[in-house]
């Protein structure tokens, strides 16, 4: 069993950032395979800016909740659960999924890993692009800092970046609105800000 971020010590912690940046470039291939499978994005990964919006509009046409799940039709009913033990062996799964299994037992499992390519690949272009910018572990000394132990981007603005969470929230959101107003619009937009 995965050791949850808020559980881990120091040491584990950078153990668990260097194995996920040793297996970044195998996901962003995967990333890259499965979309010249599916059409033409995969010659524009190529961790320009101009890249994400392609990629954005490809991997909104691919995410969907897990089944059996239906979300909230209003913010007054209460979200459905899904029980994490039911889902896929944790072998299968990204290891962050064990950080709020509750929270991402939601996606399909095949979201649960465009989550897991799409915020390493907004990771990898936030290095490219942002002079300061580098992967490190989430560390503050403020009380139940969200993002201790988490692999996450420093050096952009006055915060800390945790691109998975960024990603797994942008499909969240985008799953949310399907059948109004999406998040669609521009990724070189989140970028920016």
């Amino acid at each position: 069993m995965s050791i949850a971020y808020r559980d881990m010590s120091a040491e584990q912690a950078k153990a668990h950032l260097a194995t996920f940046l040793a297996e970044t470039p195998a996901s962003l291939a995967a990333l890259r395979k499965s979309a010249a499978e599916h059409g033409q994005y995969a010659e524009l990964l190529d961790l320009s800016v101009a890249s994400l919006d392609p990629l954005w509009q490809w991997v909104t046409d691919r995410v969907a909740w897990r089944a059996g799940y239906r979300p909230p039709a209003s913010s007054a009913e209460p979200p459905m659960t899904i029980d994490p033990a039911r889902v896929e062996p944790a072998e299968l799964l990204p290891f962050w999924f064990h950080s709020n299994p509750a929270q991402w037992a939601t996606f399909s499992f095949d979201t649960l890993w465009l989550t897991d390519r799409l915020g390493r690949y907004l990771g990898e272009v936030l290095v490219a692009h942002a002079p300061r910018a580098k992967w490190k572990v989430g560390r503050s000394a403020k009380r139940n800092y969200i993002y201790q132990n988490h692999p996450v981007i420093s050096g952009v603005g006055g915060d800390e970046i945790e691109p998975i969470e960024t990603a797994g929230g942008l499909i969240h959101k985008h799953l949310m609105n399907r059948a109004g107003p999406t998040p669609r619009q521009r990724m070189a937009e989140w970028l920016a800000r």
